[in-house]
C-alpha cells in the first residue's frame, strides 16, 4: 500500500516538473512579450528649427499651437524640442538642415536662398497678391498645379507653404512721396524679387535677413528696409524706423518643411495627422500674418510714425518701372527648361480672380 502511494506521488510530482518545463515557459514567454509589445512604442522626439524670436507670434500662436495638437493626437507618441530665432542655423541655412535631417522640421523664407526657389518666387513679383490670406492660397494652387515648383522642395516633405503680409517700405527718418526720392539709398530686402525692384526703383538694396536689420540700421549700414509691418513688433524694427511707405509692393514666400527620412518612418497614422493639420496651420498662419501686419501699423502710428500712402500717379510709376521685371522672371526660368509664361498667366488669373471673390 505505501509502494502504491510513494509510485502515486512520484507520478505526480514528474507531472508536475514536466509541466513546469514544458507549459509554465511558455506563459511565462507570451507575458513578457506582452509586457514588451505594450512598452515597446518608441516615443519620437522632433526637433523643429526657425529663425523668428520666442515672443514671436508665429511662435506662440502656430508653432507651439500646432506642437501641442501632434502631441495629443498621437496620445505621446511624437513630441517636439524646438529652437526658434537661429538658433541652429542662420535663416538662410535651414532649408538645407531639413534637407540633411540635423533638423526634423524647419521654418525659414524662401528668399533667403532663392536660388532653390526661382519658379515659387512667381507669387512674390509686385502686385501679385496683397494679402497673406490671398497669396497663400494662390502659392498653394500653383504647388499643387506644377511639378515645377514641387520639385523646388523633392529633397524635403512640404508640410505647408505660405506667405507673410504686404511688404512696405519701412524708413528711419527718409519720407518717400516719390520714386525719385529712393534714389540712392540703401536698402535692405529679403528676396531676389525685391532686391531687382528696389535696385528698378533706383536704390541700393542689400540681402539680409530680417534678424540683422535691427543693428544694420543702428550703424547706418542702412536707411530703409522692405519688409512686413508685422516685424515691427516681433523683431522690435518699431524702435528704429519710424516712417512707412505703401504700396503695398511684394510678400515673401515662407515654407515649413520636413525631413524626408523623418516623414518616411512616421506610421501612416501619424502621416494623416500631420497631413490634416498641416491644412489647419496653413490657413490660420495666413489670418495671423494679415491680422499683425494691421495690429502693427496701428500700433505704430498711435506712437507718432508716419504713413505715407502713395499718390495714384506715384503708385503707377513705381509699377511701371517694374515692367520688365515680370519678363524678366520669365526669361529666366525659360533658360531651365520652363514654360515661365503660363505659370505667370496662371498667377495672374488667380490674383484676379480671388480680387473679384472677395
Amino acid at each position: 500500500m505505501k509502494i502504491a502511494k510513494i509510485k502515486w506521488l512520484k507520478t505526480v510530482l514528474v507531472s508536475l516538473i514536466v509541466f513546469s518545463l514544458i507549459v509554465l515557459p511558455g506563459c511565462t514567454s507570451k507575458m513578457d512579450n506582452e509586457e514588451n509589445v505594450q512598452g515597446s512604442e518608441e516615443i519620437i522626439t522632433l526637433k523643429i528649427a526657425h529663425f523668428m524670436p520666442p515672443q514671436h507670434f508665429f511662435h506662440t500662436n502656430i508653432i507651439e499651437p500646432f506642437m501641442e495638437e501632434v502631441e495629443k493626437l498621437t496620445e505621446g507618441r511624437i513630441i517636439f524640442n524646438v529652437s526658434p530665432f537661429s538658433t541652429l542655423a542662420a535663416p538662410d541655412g535651414l532649408y538645407d538642415m531639413a534637407a540633411t535631417g540635423i533638423a526634423d522640421i524647419t521654418i525659414s523664407l524662401q528668399g533667403y536662398t532663392a536660388w532653390k526657389f526661382p519658379v515659387s518666387s512667381v507669387v512674390e513679383l509686385p502686385f501679385i497678391c496683397d494679402s497673406a490670406e490671398m497669396g497663400t492660397e494662390i502659392l498653394n494652387e500653383l504647388y499643387n498645379k506644377f511639378p515645377e515648383i514641387q520639385e523646388e522642395y523633392e529633397d524635403t516633405k512640404v508640410l505647408w507653404l505660405f506667405q507673410n503680409d504686404p511688404e512696405y517700405l519701412m524708413m528711419v527718418d527718409k519720407e518717400i512721396h516719390s520714386i525719385d526720392d529712393l534714389n540712392g539709398l540703401k536698402m535692405r530686402v529679403g528676396t531676389g524679387v525685391t532686391y531687382d525692384a528696389v535696385n528698378a526703383w533706383g536704390g541700393s538694396p542689400t540681402l539680409m535677413p530680417i534678424n540683422d536689420v535691427y543693428s544694420a540700421v543702428r550703424s547706418r549700414a542702412i536707411v530703409g528696409a522692405t519688409g512686413p509691418l508685422s516685424v515691427l513688433e516681433s523683431f522690435g524694427l518699431s524702435d528704429v524706423f519710424n516712417i512707412y511707405v505703401g504700396g503695398p509692393f511684394t510678400i515673401a514666400n515662407l515654407f515649413v518643411v520636413m525631413n524626408k527620412s523623418t516623414w518616411e518612418k512616421l506610421s501612416p497614422q501619424d502621416k494623416e495627422i500631420f497631413e490634416s493639420l498641416a491644412e489647419k496651420y496653413r490657413k490660420l498662419t495666413a489670418i495671423e500674418f494679415d491680422k499683425a501686419g494691421k495690429r502693427a501699423l496701428e500700433n505704430a502710428l498711435a506712437n507718432g510714425a508716419t504713413y505715407i500712402q502713395l499718390s495714384e500717379t506715384e503708385q503707377k510709376r513705381f509699377e511701371d518701372a517694374l515692367s520688365g521685371l515680370y519678363q524678366n522672371w520669365v526669361d529666366f526660368v525659360s533658360k531651365k527648361g520652363i514654360n515661365g509664361q503660363e505659370i505667370l498667366d496662371e498667377a495672374r488669373r488667380l490674383s484676379d480672380e480671388y480680387k473679384s471673390n472677395r
